[in-house]
């Protein structure tokens, strides 16, 4: 008798006739259901909404098969198809100004910058809020966020952790 990965301790790569050798059983059923979707399962697809944001209509000029002009005939309507698209994400900057006021007494009182607004240029909670799910939820690191606002919003980030950063500070002062 040959020795072989049933009888000794030779791996099964070495047996001679593999044909002979346990073939492994399948975890699957003997008859494997049919590609594509099975029958009564629920499909989910993209629905049309019923007040889409752009409208385009497509109207004919001319016979596709004679070639006269059409514009006095009748349009009948007969299809619709919508297209879901992003929109172009434009950074929106919005300049925040203080002013100061002299009492009469002469005291002069000067307006704070909100609390969020700490640097001469700082990131809003929008872009705090999305640094901070990409980086717990999605596990992107600071180096990759830096790279996706860069291509896709347009926003350059020095030091992407400094844009989490948040302190408080009251809203007026009051100066001699």
């Amino acid at each position: 008798m040959a020795k072989n990965s049933r009888n000794s301790s030779v791996s099964s790569s070495k047996d001679e006739l593999r044909s002979t050798s346990r073939k492994p059983k399948l975890n699957r059923p003997l008859k494997p259901k049919k590609i594509g979707r099975q029958p009564g399962h629920q499909g989910n697809t993209l629905e049309m909404i019923a007040n889409p944001d752009v409208v385009i209509e497509h109207q004919l000029e001319f016979c596709n098969h004679c070639g006269d002009d059409l514009f006095d005939q009748l349009a009948l309507f007969m299809l619709r198809r919508q297209v879901v698209d992003i929109p172009p994400i434009i950074p929106e900057f919005t300049e925040h100004g203080i002013f100061q006021k002299t009492c009469p007494c002469g005291y002069h009182t000067k307006a704070l910058f909100p609390s969020r607004v700490n640097s001469p240029t700082s990131y809003e909670s929008n872009i705090q809020a999305t640094i901070a799910y990409m980086h717990t939820r999605q596990y992107l690191s600071f180096e990759r966020m830096s790279e996706l606002f860069r291509d896709v919003c347009n926003i350059h980030f020095g030091i992407i952790n400094n844009a989490l950063k948040i302190t408080e500070e009251p809203n007026y002062l009051t100066e001699p």
